[in-house]
């Protein structure tokens, strides 16, 4: 977060809410033991919070309703993508859960969390769509085997892809506008498809 461009220019509170939803997120990333129903799983095994996109409707919502939208396009079958999915998993928690849960502790709305909660479930059909995150960007994510039509409709060649789509006149109206929102402009992904452990 110090490395953060624009982060010194930020005022106190929402400095300590990067941090501390930082700290949540790391929290989660080491955690085992969750209960299994409670947890969404990846094809890979591993902890998901990001949200799982299977119709082109589905695509389409995410990206008219929000200013950033971040979709990881995958195979299970591609090695790249299992070594990659922890990583992904992880950067979705921060966006679509620990933002936002961190606010409600700053607000006082909730108490401060022991450990870091599972992720909410963006996964399965009933829930999903309910469990929208509240700001102005969500991280998702295409399986391309079990999805191959959203695949080739955006023209997938490779995976992983990682693709950000811009909306400045996304609709999306959040509960409540706060500065976490404006973070999102500081997102873009300038790296590579390697990954460093």
């Amino acid at each position: 977060y110090k490395e953060m461009p624009g982060f010194k220019n930020l005022v106190p509170n929402d400095q300590e809410l990067i941090k501390a939803a930082m700290a949540l997120t790391l929290s989660w990333k080491d955690e085992n033991d969750y209960d299994k129903e409670e947890q969404p799983m990846t094809v890979y095994g591993g902890k998901q919070a990001s949200y799982e996109i299977t119709t082109e409707e589905e695509f389409e919502l995410l990206a008219d309703d929000y200013n950033i939208f971040m979709v990881d396009f995958h195979a299970p079958w591609c090695s790249h993508c299992r070594k990659f999915s922890p990583t992904w998993e992880t950067f979705a928690y921060y966006f679509n859960d620990a933002l936002h849960l961190m606010e409600e502790v700053y607000q006082n709305k909730v108490g401060d969390y022991k450990k870091a909660p599972p992720a909410i479930d963006l996964q399965s059909d009933e829930h999903k769509k309910a469990n929208l995150p509240k700001g102005r960007m969500v991280v998702a994510n295409v399986n391309c085997v079990a999805h191959r039509d959203i695949c080739q409709k955006h023209k997938i060649t490779g995976y992983p892809q990682i693709r950000i789509y811009k909306n400045l006149k996304a609709s999306h109206t959040a509960d409540r506008m706060t500065h976490v929102a404006d973070l999102t402009q500081y997102t873009e992904y300038t790296g590579d498809r390697s990954i460093v452990n």
